[in-house]
């Protein structure tokens, strides 16, 4: 069951993205620009954790592009540390704090996405993924001993393909692309599909529009599920569609599983019965 109203629970389902924008969105940002633009202010911390850094998503789109504008708050922006190893003397540290946006559209395959980043030492990349090894499914990882390899073509895309602003202040930063859909396999018929992950070192947080499995985003595996990854449609109604339940019906008719945003431990009552269960 999805419905338009935001729940905390299951995150988003899918996005409409409504009409197109007439004219590209200026540089420096106007925020007036975007007043239209669907909004996306609830990110979801993976693993069932708390979320304590807050972040804003923007979306618009016309025929030749997707532009999305993010605004990455900070909390607690930085912390005190020990000086060249003097215990005595303290100076202010700022962790990075990174973003990544996963597009796949049009001629693009269940497995083959682009992904876009930036973050907060002002450094921008962009690169296609195409035929990734999905490790999910039934095989269940068990232990710290990942050692599955992605397969997946990876082809840097320039910098003068698609644009990308960047701006840090003192309590936020933030973050402008504007991306060709002919960079993420064109302008969908239907629908596209999209994640986008905030990677705060400051406060150890992987944050995304749905609720993630932390072990399964891990740096040292593999950062980019497909089955995460969120239907947005060009057109439509301008909304963002949130999850009630585990299994939603997206719009364009797909069953599809949504991970609870936090973690919900059985009572005693529900223990004791696993465990008669378990002795019978």
């Amino acid at each position: 069951m999805i419905t338009t109203r935001k729940k905390q629970s299951f995150g988003i389902a899918a996005v409409e993205l409504g009409a197109p924008v007439s004219t590209v969105p200026s540089i420096p940002v106007n925020l007036n620009e975007w007043e239209h633009a669907v909004l996306m202010d609830t990110f979801y911390s993976a693993g069932g954790r708390e979320t304590v850094s807050s972040t804003n998503l923007r979306m618009m789109w016309d025929q030749k592009n997707l532009y999305l504008y993010l605004i990455c708050y900070e909390k607690e922006a930085r912390v005190s540390r020990p000086s060249d190893e003097n215990v005595l003397k303290t100076e202010w540290m700022l962790r990075k704090d990174k973003i990544e946006i996963a597009l796949s559209s049009g001629n693009f395959g269940e497995r083959d996405y682009a992904v876009f980043c930036a973050d907060t030492e002002k450094q921008a990349g962009a690169r296609t993924e195409k035929g990734m090894t999905y490790f999910g499914g039934d095989k269940a990882i068990l232990n710290d001993y990942f050692t599955e390899k992605n397969d997946a073509v990876k082809t840097e895309i320039p910098s003068w393909k698609y644009t990308c602003k960047i701006a840090v202040e003192k309590n936020c930063w933030r973050v402008m692309f504007g991306i060709p859909w002919e960079l993420f396999g064109g302008f969908p018929e239907k629908y596209f599909k999209f994640q986008v992950y905030r990677k705060k070192n400051q406060t150890s947080e992987v944050l995304a529009l749905n609720p993630l499995d932390l072990n399964a985003n891990y740096e040292s595996r593999f950062d980019f599920d497909p089955e995460s990854f969120i239907e947005c449609t060009p057109g439509g109604t301008s909304q963002v569609i949130y999850s009630n339940s585990a299994c939603v019906i997206l719009p364009d008719g797909t069953m599809h599983w949504q991970r609870p945003a936090t973690l919900e431990w059985p009572s005693t009552n529900e223990r004791l019965r696993f465990c008669i269960c378990r002795n019978r």
